[in-house]
């Protein structure tokens, strides 16, 4: 559960489109949560980077298909949060 709520902060960071800052409670995106737990918990930090990006279809917006005057700030949030997850991900499994 720790790992859980660990990483909720983190993609709650993320908020994809904004939902978090507009007063949703902070279980909002407890479903991407889930996928990217799964993923690490299957030692997939590879994929990471993937799903953060694909989970703005969830919301019914393509992460792939980004307006070319908002991609580079796009891109830098999913690399900021996919920092966070790496760091945390490395961090967790080098106490092991």
């Amino acid at each position: 559960m720790r790992d859980f709520l660990e990483l909720r902060v983190i993609i709650n960071k993320l908020d994809p489109l904004g939902l978090i800052r507009g007063g949703a409670p902070d279980n909002e995106h407890d479903n991407v949560t889930q996928k990217l737990i799964r993923c690490l918990y299957n030692y997939k930090l590879e994929n990471v980077r993937d799903l953060l990006i694909d989970c703005y279809d969830e919301y019914g917006f393509n992460g792939r298909s980004i307006q070319e005057e908002y991609k580079d700030s796009f891109n830098k949030k999913i690399e900021g949060i996919y920092n966070l997850v790496e760091d945390w991900y490395l961090n967790k499994y080098k106490e092991r």
